[in-house]
């Protein structure tokens, strides 16, 4: 089976500031989840827990976060090295200067308060990398996944930034599909980008390396076990978004 994705188009196109794609991608999650929530909700519930818009964007655990606050079990796999760093000494009030910068501060709260909340994080070791295998597998059981990928391995854009797509039940013989909120944004910006658009769309994901969020059904959660497999299922440093 090939490791590339197939492309369906995201709900929500967003606009302003501080439309991103970590809200963008948590709202996708959340509509494939059940729950219908416009910009200007969603982006205040995000302020409501006290955290602030990046120029980077908002990281996975932000985003993680903002969807456990619906009810949903969540999940978080990083391969980041910073949030691994930051998890390492979040116990410890003694930290470098590079990590004690208010955006790792927030950083590190938002973990926090995942976790306070019932949610999950693990840091895989780099030799557990994740893989296509692996979402499919998650999406086998019902959950709704959201990945993490950067701009140069997966759009072939040469900067420094990373973006949140969503994965959802795939069609014919790709592994999953993809959901992706700069399909037709993205040219606003990028004057070549169907050129990037068609690098996404055969991306590898045997090479991918990014972080994962996991998120399991409301319903699955109150029968105690996980969603049986579906194929046909209705609707993943971003920019990170």
């Amino acid at each position: 089976m090939s490791e590339r994705g197939d492309y369906c188009s995201s709900d929500y196109s967003g606009t302003g500031e501080d439309w991103n794609c970590g809200l963008l991608s948590a709202a996708s999650a959340l509509s494939l989840g059940g729950i219908s929530i416009g910009h200007e909700a969603l982006l205040s519930r995000y302020h409501s827990l006290g955290f602030r818009i990046y120029e980077f964007g908002i990281t996975s655990a932000h985003v993680a976060l903002l969807i456990r606050t619906f009810g949903f079990a969540v999940t978080l796999r990083s391969y980041s090295n910073w949030l691994r760093a930051l998890w390492k000494c979040k116990n410890d009030t003694r930290v470098s200067k590079e990590l004690s910068s208010q955006q790792s501060k927030d950083a590190l709260r938002a973990m926090k308060m995942l976790v306070t909340l019932g949610g999950r994080i693990s840091f895989p070791l780099r030799t557990e990398r994740p893989s296509a295998g692996k979402v499919v597998s998650a999406i086998a059981k019902g959950r709704i996944v959201i990945l993490c990928v950067d701009a140069e391995s997966y759009y072939g854009i040469k900067e420094d930034w990373n973006h949140y797509l969503v994965a959802t039940a795939r069609k014919r013989s790709v592994p999953f599909r993809i959901i992706d909120s700069l399909e037709h944004t993205g040219a606003s910006h990028y004057p070549e980008w169907s050129e990037h658009l068609r690098l996404a769309r055969r991306f590898e994901w045997s090479t991918w390396s990014g972080d994962m969020i996991e998120i399991m059904r409301a319903d699955c959660r109150a029968r105690r076990h996980d969603c049986p497999s579906t194929t046909n299922s209705a609707e993943p440093r971003s920019r990170q978004g």
